[in-house]
């Protein structure tokens, strides 16, 4: 019972101090909400474009054609690393001007940490939980905003493509040396091994014998030619020749593969929705913004005319 007429007592206590300060409760939160309506109209819209992409599981165009699943949690990462890199948001800032859309001053020594820190206020990258990645970007334009997020699309493929050719460049450039010298050892044992056949007299079709039948090919050669005390090094030479030709041969064939991966495109991101202009604005929210300052309007008056008596 008395927690039932406590209760009471709250409730007759809360409508008799609303009912006697009505008037400047609604006046002065009536007031906070237009005045938050009017603030919220004069401050320039802004316009939110959207993308949503999946990376791919492996950057050779091969392998994604034969498995085209997703990639997962880490070529997710590594994409999202890719999309946040310093390299693509100096292009985005070039490109499209942002120094002077942001109004910033070149003379100012931090001119390029407020471009930058602008840059990063209006764009959003997150990974969702489906593992793609979602790139938000919103500006005073929304054919702008769309025009940064799909030029970020098109220049992370670019960056992607770059920082894998450049190893398959270095890769290329090692086995291209690999296979110059391994190609001038073995032309000039040819050339020593056809002499020594033109001096014993045979083709140097014996090359292309088989081991096994080498040695008895070279001691038929021997016996005709007895006189000839260095014939006895002929198939040391000859087996050090074909152990070149076949290095030669494999570093032409990883040369050839290299190239070819040079040649071909890195598999592309996945683009589930590009970005289009969205002229629905996102800021300011004017009724999200009228609602709480008509909220807090009330509940700070309410606590001064609480306050008030005890000062």
């Amino acid at each position: 019972m008395n927690a039932e007429a406590n209760q009471k007592t709250e409730l007759q206590v809360l409508f008799h101090f609303l009912k006697r300060y009505r008037m400047p409760l609604f006046f002065v939160s009536f007031t906070c909400a237009v005045l938050s309506a009017a603030i919220s109209f004069m401050i320039p819209k802004e316009y939110v474009s959207t993308a949503v992409v999946f990376p791919p599981a492996s950057l050779s165009l091969d392998l994604s054609t034969e498995n085209p699943n997703f990639g997962y949690d880490i070529e997710a990462d590594r994409l999202l690393q890719i999309l946040q890199s310093k390299q693509i948001r100096d292009s985005v800032i070039k490109r499209y001007n942002l120094v002077e859309y942001y109004e910033i001053d070149k003379s100012e020594r931090d001119w390029l940490s407020k471009t930058d820190k602008a840059y990063r206020k209006d764009l959003e990258f997150k990974r969702s939980t489906f593992m793609s990645i979602i790139i938000n970007c919103q500006t005073k334009d929304p054919e702008l905003s769309a025009g940064i997020v799909n030029y970020i699309l098109e220049m992370a493929d670019i960056v992607r493509e770059k920082i894998y050719k450049q190893n398959v460049k270095l890769a290329y450039a090692k086995v291209l040396d690999e296979y110059t010298s391994e190609k001038a050892i073995t032309d000039s044992l040819y050339l020593i091994l056809k002499r020594r056949f033109s001096e014993v007299g045979v083709s140097d079709l014996l090359l292309l014998a088989p081991n096994a039948q080498l040695n008895f090919n070279l001691q038929q050669i021997s016996n005709k030619n007895s006189a000839n005390t260095d014939l006895s090094l002929l198939g040391a030479e000859i087996l050090k020749y074909r152990f070149h030709l076949e290095r030669q041969n494999e570093f032409e064939k990883n040369s050839k593969h290299i190239a070819k991966m040079l040649e071909y495109p890195i598999s592309r991101i996945h683009v589930l929705d590009s970005a289009e202009p969205n002229y629905r604005k996102a800021y300011p929210m004017v009724t999200v913004n009228v609602i709480v300052s008509f909220v807090l309007g009330f509940l700070f008056t309410s606590i001064y005319f609480i306050i008030k008596p005890k000062t």
